[in-house]
């Protein structure tokens, strides 16, 4: 079996648990060691501070991804990240 991301620790941070779970699996099956999910800011700043971070999976449409302090915290600018947005309306928005 391929395993893409070879063991990339990959932290999920996302407010709704099915949907983090399925990121968690996903990301287990593709070989990664997923990490979380992180519900919040302070869940992702102790899950960054406590183990090996590489990368971000951010939830774009939750209340997390447009904390205040989120994009601009020096500790989360280090990591390669992949913003993520699901959601029933017509439209998102990012800001």
């Amino acid at each position: 079996m391929t395993q893409p991301l070879g063991g990339l620790s990959v932290l999920i941070v996302e407010d709704e648990v099915i949907i983090g779970m399925m990121l968690f699996n996903e990301i287990n099956r593709a070989g990664g060691t997923p990490l979380g999910p992180a519900r919040s800011v302070a869940g992702a700043m102790e899950e960054i501070e406590s183990r090996n971070v590489e990368t971000v999976i951010l939830d774009a449409s939750s209340s997390t991804a447009r904390a205040p302090n989120w994009p601009a915290s020096s500790k989360f600018v280090k990591f390669p990240m992949s913003l993520s947005a699901a959601t029933t309306k017509s439209t998102c928005r990012l800001n």
